[in-house]
């Protein structure tokens, strides 16, 4: 039997812990990886391997109630990143008396709770229970009237962003614009890829695409565009996965609502800490505010056939260095984020 492959899905949220160390208060993040056993000869939907992995995740929970009973004699408040609802229900009688110090990272957990009825009773049973949550750019949508949250028990903040990365130098009017992530036709990337085409077929500007992705074999095997010329990484390594964010101008995500209307991405905040300009569906509200505040660093698209129009917009707003990424970076970066934890501390002991 052998251990899933450690890979931190929410790496963006590293700098969480940088901001809890600059806060006047003190403040511990603890992580609580989303990881089970699994064998590895057989497939992850094997009926074992989901056992296994339930097992190990439910087991990991109660690591944390363990860990959060004795780290809270040391810490003003403690901040939890990674979650599962369920489980974490099961957990939560082993530590109630210390919730009010507690709060923990809203990652899918909304999402899920909108999909399943399972996960929204989960939900909402620890809301009523006082269980305190981070929200991040969510201020003030429908959809959280319908669980029983106490106002005073969550905070909402700026999705962090990394240190801001140089960017390679080019030529003059040569733009690479890049699909990055797990190929799936469902997810429209065929489409995506088609207004790439089209694009760089009817444009003056030098236009590169890439295609980076985790399952390459997938794409080669099912994909329409699979036997054309195109550059296509193979991202299934951290290092491959962040050099070919790097390497790219403009970012293209064809996010689904069911799976990203209420959660934000940590692919944009790598993005924009590449200084790379970000394009996104439009009619996502949480993806929305990420993009945007607190300035604009990519832009929208409603359906496939505007794409051409919206990258050829987005290519000249970076010839006229009209995302300042500087700025998005200071409104998200480690002291940001500390400067804001400390209000609500502040509330919270006053």
């Amino acid at each position: 039997m052998s251990k899933s492959v450690k890979v931190d899905f929410h790496g963006a949220l590293n700098i969480f812990d940088e901001a809890c160390q600059m806060s006047g208060y003190s403040i511990k993040l603890l992580v609580n990886p989303l990881a089970g056993f699994q064998f590895g000869f057989l497939s992850r939907d094997n009926w074992l391997n989901k056992i296994t992995r339930k097992a190990g995740i439910l087991f990991r929970h109660f690591k944390l109630a363990i860990n959060i009973l004795l780290k809270s004699k040391c810490y003003d408040f403690l901040v939890v990143r990674e979650f599962s609802t369920i489980p974490l229900l099961l957990v939560t009688p082993f530590f109630f008396p210390l919730l009010p110090k507690l709060r923990f990272i809203i990652n899918h957990n909304l999402q899920w709770a909108i999909r399943s009825k399972n996960e929204k009773w989960a939900f909402d049973s620890l809301c009523r229970l006082g269980v305190g949550f981070v929200f991040f750019e969510i201020n003030k949508i429908d959809v959280l009237d319908q669980f029983h949250l106490r106002k005073t028990r969550h905070w909402v903040l700026p999705h962090p962003v990394g240190m801001l990365k140089n960017k390679t130098t080019r030529r003059e009017n040569e733009y690479v614009v890049g699909v990055i992530g797990q190929y799936r036709a469902e997810k429209g990337m065929d489409e995506m890829i088609s207004a790439m085409l089209e694009l760089q077929e009817n444009t003056t500007d030098d236009i590169k695409l890439i295609m980076g992705f985790s399952n390459v074999d997938d794409f080669l095997s099912t994909s329409a565009h699979a036997g054309k010329k195109l550059k296509i990484l193979d991202t299934r390594k951290d290092e491959d996965y962040y050099n070919a964010i790097c390497s790219c101008d403009i970012l293209l995500l064809n996010y689904q609502k069911d799976s990203y209307e209420y959660r934000a991405s940590g692919l944009i905040a790598d993005a924009a800490s590449c200084r790379t300009a970000i394009i996104i569906p439009a009619a996502l509200p949480v993806l929305y505010n990420q993009l945007t505040e607190p300035c604009p660093v990519g832009e929208i698209f409603i359906n496939f056939d505007e794409l051409p129009n919206v990258i050829s917009k987005t290519i000249k707003k970076l010839k006229l260095n009209e995302y300042n990424f500087s700025v998005y970076h200071n409104g998200r970066n480690s002291q940001a984020l500390a400067e804001k934890m400390d209000d609500y501390c502040q509330r919270l002991v006053s």
